[in-house]
């Protein structure tokens, strides 16, 4: 609640909701008569699901344009698109059918939309990215309900350290592909390019899990030492010397979102073991244990600068980290053991 507030008393702006269009504009004539016709909850998740399937497509290319109204319209579309299978999924008692396969789909389809509209965000200024951030936490809070469909309490509890509601999300895409603005990787994630050549060839599972933990970790060291006024030591020249507060905590949410995507594709790919999967999971939930309080011992600093870009970061790596702690313990609570 503290840093809704900062957030309001330092940007000057509330988030800018576009009105959500009725459903019979957000779908095309065909699905929309589908929909109506249909009377089971799976097929209608079905007919929605890939309706926003379709919008995620168009998205990207529009973003690409910068076609900023078009854009807004689209997402407003999603949210009634997702708004709706709230609905539904909140009039549904059977529990077969929310536990069903396409509930399933529904979920992977929300993880992808939460990704996306985050990479997407910034290739708008500052005050356009309100109509992205409506999707997003939209579509994983729905998620959330989701997955507790799914799996019920297997999800676990919250960090003793946190105070927000967490959201599990196995999953993130991290790095980002070139855009239309030809960015370098290491520009879009603030990884210094040694780091890039070290992901790339940390091929097995817990190696690359532990070279993004150390990037993140880095990225709360040197944080630290910047408000400790402790001088660098090192005979080598700081590697994150230029970097600002803001790409220090975007390097570490975007580090924490690699390992759980590399997790999550070996484990949809079947490409690492399930021994594999719980040490890493671990691993993640052992730092992000240590991260959490880390982070939130931060808010001083963020309050002090008074810098909208700066809080957007942090509020970002705050919802990064309890996102990995409800994506490790979701993980190790599903993932057999050997």
């Amino acid at each position: 609640m503290k840093l809704l507030i900062l957030l309001l008393c330092i940007s000057g702006f509330t988030y800018l909701q576009e009105e959500h269009p009725p459903l019979q504009e957000a779908l095309d004539r065909k699905a929309y008569s589908d929909y109506r016709e249909e009377g089971k909850y799976h097929n209608r998740i079905e007919i929605l699901r890939k309706a926003l399937e379709k919008k995620m497509k168009v998205l990207q290319s529009l973003v690409n344009q910068h076609q900023e109204d078009s854009v807004r319209r689209l997402l407003a579309q999603c949210r009634t698109i997702i708004s709706e299978a709230e609905e539904q999924t909140s009039q549904e008692k059977n529990e077969k059918e929310l536990r069903h396969k396409e509930v399933k789909k529904m979920e992977i389809i929300l993880r992808k939309l939460s990704d996306e509209t985050e990479d997407l965000k910034l290739e708008f200024p500052l005050e356009a990215r309100a109509p992205f951030e409506a999707v997003r936490d939209q579509a994983e809070k729905f998620r959330d309900r989701l997955l507790r469909n799914l799996f019920g309490e297997a999800l676990g509890t919250p960090p003793p350290t946190g105070s927000a509601q967490l959201v599990p999300n196995p999953a993130a895409r991290t790095i980002s592909p070139p855009t239309a603005r030809s960015q370098g990787l290491w520009d879009i994630d603030k990884f210094t390019e040694e780091e890039f050549t070290r992901i790339q060839y940390a091929q097995k599972l817990k190696d690359r899990t532990e070279v993004f933990l150390e990037i993140a970790q880095s990225r709360l060291d040197e944080i630290d030492r910047r408000i400790q006024g402790i001088e660098w030591e090192e005979e080598e020249p700081n590697p994150l010397e230029f970097h600002l507060y803001e790409d220090l905590l975007h390097a570490y949410a975007r580090a924490v979102n690699g390992v759980m995507i590399n997790i999550d594709d070996k484990a949809e790919s079947r490409r690492a073991s399930d021994d594999e999967i719980r040490e890493a999971l671990k691993m993640l939930l052992e730092k992000i244990e240590e991260f959490a309080p880390r982070l939130e011992k931060l808010e001083d600093l963020v309050r002090k600068e008074r810098d909208p870009a700066l809080l957007e970061k942090y509020r970002e790596a705050l919802k990064k980290t309890e996102q990995a702690y409800r994506g490790a313990k979701f993980g190790l609570g599903s993932v057999p053991q050997g």
